[in-house]
């Protein structure tokens, strides 16, 4: 049967009990197949308790698997020698008026890229944190950065790991800041070239403790010609200057008012911006592209010698002087303004209850918000245990976005993965590959975007790819699911026997008469593994079975697949 007639309207399915594994699907990526029965008897409310309390969930397993997956250096240094760009580096040199021996030409950013996105794909399937996890999606959403925009791609890690999540269930202020002083913020939304008029150049805007000596591409004659903190401020010699002209620039003003913190409503105005622009100077990267093959290339700093000192208002304050404070400022004001708490309320909700937010859930969860000066723990609380979001995950409200889609379905199939031709295959094919969204705001949230008969039958497709275990680096044992017996030797079962079994499996209830049927019917062009002569006795099926299990490279049987990839296109697993 053609797979548009799976293609079902997503009208929402009927009332579901409150259950842990309800919870997990709402506030993370869904149970693991293995942990379903044991969630489906667990509380609402004791499952997101537990999540919140994300420390004391040892993750241990998750940490071990994605150290054992990828040896991606940390620094952006050692990422830039390793996954090196050389069409970049040689600009980049060029900016910083430096001549240097050209590397080979070969270009690996795409590499390092496939390895963050897997990475990113194999913690959420594997992480017991899941709520975390959740909330780590919505921060890099929230403050997107685009990782083919200059030298971002190598400061992802730096910025998934050292700014967004020691953060995400932290302090709202203290996630601003680290942010905003990270070098893939800066460069994604060039702040690094966002400096006071007539402000020195890169090389002579060096940060004290960058020691030059240490970088591979700088020559030692080259170094003690630098002009250092003493003459910083003196104009660089004619002709030595790159043409093209610095100054302030808003781009990173701009989002933070507009999507980081007030919202387009917020009260701001364009003056604001251009002041907002001022107080961020001088917060830059050293090094950005790498050139100089120092240990600190790309590295976010703060240089004084680049900042405008001279006095700006901004939404009504008056700040001039303090450097880099002025910043800090300006941050605890945004992240303190009533603005903020409701527009960041806003996308919560919209994200975890409601692509329509009910304005009662709003108003609570920016009260609490106001009220415990962003506690993001809190802030969830508030939100996860209201029984408006209880009653909204019941009544499945909310759409899978491709993310969510493909790391539930690896769970809920309890499957190894590797996350690289998932994320090359399909999240590609379904256009939400982390890190990939080139526009500030994010990827989108609403069903709309995401459920269109193309992108649907795209979903179908990855279920049954999965399912029937065709996925390189990902592995899937139906006998987890199902048991063996079915798995390996349950293909002459009556359809309807099978579709009803797997859908208690996986979903942990039935499934619509109109998802039953069309699966069911779907079933009716497959044709099921080879049957011993006999009629297929429950001793030939069992033997079937060992040899099957004994087969490193095993297959399901293809009835069983094709109903286990159909039930994870269903409009019922497709919801959260």
């Amino acid at each position: 049967m053609a797979p548009c007639l799976l293609l079902l309207a997503l009208l929402g399915a009927e009332s579901a009990p409150a259950s842990g594994a309800l919870a997990l699907t709402r506030f993370g990526y869904g149970p693991r197949g293995s942990q379903r029965a044991a969630l489906e008897r667990t509380s609402w409310s004791e499952v997101i308790e537990k999540q919140l309390a994300f420390e004391r969930i040892d993750d241990a397993a998750a940490t071990a698997l994605l150290t054992r997956l990828d040896d991606v250096p940390a620094s952006p240094a050692e990422q830039i020698a390793r996954f090196p760009k050389p069409s970049m580096l040689q600009k980049g040199m060029e900016r910083m008026g430096i001549d240097r021996m050209p590397v080979a030409d070969v270009d690996k950013p795409g590499e390092l890229i496939q390895a963050l996105q897997a990475r990113r794909v194999v913690r959420a399937v594997a992480s017991e944190r899941q709520l975390y996890e959740a909330m780590v999606e919505f921060w890099l959403d929230h403050f997107n950065v685009f990782a083919r925009k200059r030298g971002v791609m190598y400061a992802i890690t730096a910025y998934e790991d050292g700014a967004v999540r020691p953060h995400a269930l932290g302090k709202f202020e203290d996630l601003l800041v680290a942010v905003a002083s990270s070098s893939a913020m800066a460069e994604y939304l060039d702040n690094d070239d966002n400096v006071r008029p007539n402000a020195p150049w890169p090389m002579q805007a060096i940060p004290d403790d960058v020691d030059l000596r240490a970088c591979k591409y700088l020559p030692e004659e080259r170094i003690e010609k630098l002009t250092r903190r003493a003459s910083k401020n003196k104009p660089a010699k004619p002709g030595k200057e790159p043409k093209r002209e610095r100054g302030i620039n808003e781009n990173y003003a701009r989002e933070l008012l507009e999507l980081h913190t007030l919202g387009v409503d917020g009260g701001y105005t364009q003056k604001d911006v251009s002041e907002l622009a001022r107080v961020f100077t001088g917060w830059t990267v050293f090094d950005p592209e790498g050139s100089l093959g120092c240990k600190d290339s790309g590295r976010a700093v703060f240089v004084p010698e680049l900042h405008d000192g001279g006095e700006k208002t901004v939404l009504g304050t008056v700040l001039a002087g303090a450097g880099r404070d002025e910043g800090l400022k300006v941050l605890h004001m945004l992240a303190e303004h009533p603005a903020t708490a409701r527009f960041i309320a806003t996308k919560l909700v919209r994200r975890f209850v409601n692509d329509a937010p009910p304005a009662a859930l709003v108003d609570k969860v920016a009260a609490r918000f106001v009220a415990t000066h962003g506690d993001l723990r809190a802030v969830m609380k508030t939100l996860a245990l209201d029984p408006l979001t209880i009653a909204a995950a019941r009544a499945h409200v909310k759409v899978k976005r491709p993310f969510d889609l493909v790391v539930s379905s690896l769970r809920a199939l309890d499957a190894d993965t590797d996350g690289r031709a998932v994320n090359k295959r399909f999240l590609g094919t379904l256009n939400q590959q982390p890190y990939a969204w080139q526009t500030p705001n994010g990827y989108p949230e609403e069903a709309g975007r995401w459920t269109n008969v193309g992108a649907l039958t795209q979903r179908l497709k990855f279920g049954i790819a999965l399912a029937g275990n065709t996925i390189q680096g990902t592995a899937v044992d139906l006998a987890k699911l199902v048991g063996a017996e079915m798995a390996y030797g349950g293909g002459n079962a009556p359809a309807n026997e099978l579709v009803d079994t797997i859908a208690a499996r996986l979903l942990g209830a039935g499934v619509s008469k109109g998802t039953r049927e069309t699966i069911i019917a779907a079933l009716g062009d497959v044709t099921p593994a080879a049957t011993p002569p006999d009629g297929g006795d429950q001793q030939s099926i069992r033997a079937n079975v060992k040899d099957a299990l004994a087969d490193k490279n095993r297959t399901p049987d293809p009835r069983v697949a094709r109903a286990v990839g159909l039930l994870l296109g269903s409009p019922e697993f497709q919801h959260r």
